[in-house]
């Protein structure tokens, strides 16, 4: 019984790890497409498709002294997504250009 359960165990685990950095970027992507003043921090699920699935967007604006202003249009978003209540998790970090 032991090695049935390490076995369940380890495929929810590749499972995530094909899964989530595909729904990551499909967040990414819905978050680009939106116009400057709609993207805003934001959290929910991936509906009946991906039961058990959550993410959650935090968009964050960069400072920094070495790019003066170039850095006003720049944006660090974070893309969590989660599986099973954060038994997995998996984070997403990039960095947008986004004129308002």
């Amino acid at each position: 019984y032991k090695m049935q359960a390490q076995t369940i165990s380890m495929n929810h685990a590749a499972r995530f790890d094909a899964t989530a950095p595909l729904l990551a970027r499909l967040k990414l992507s819905e978050v680009e497409i939106k116009n400057p003043g709609e993207q805003t921090d934001d959290s929910g699920d991936f509906g009946d498709e991906f039961p058990g699935y959550r993410w959650n967007v935090v968009i964050e604006d960069i400072e920094s002294e070495v790019l003066e202003n170039i850095a006003d249009n720049l944006k660090q978003i974070n893309i969590n997504v989660s599986f099973n209540t954060d038994e997995f998790t998996y984070r997403l970090r990039t960095y947008r250009f986004m004129q308002e």
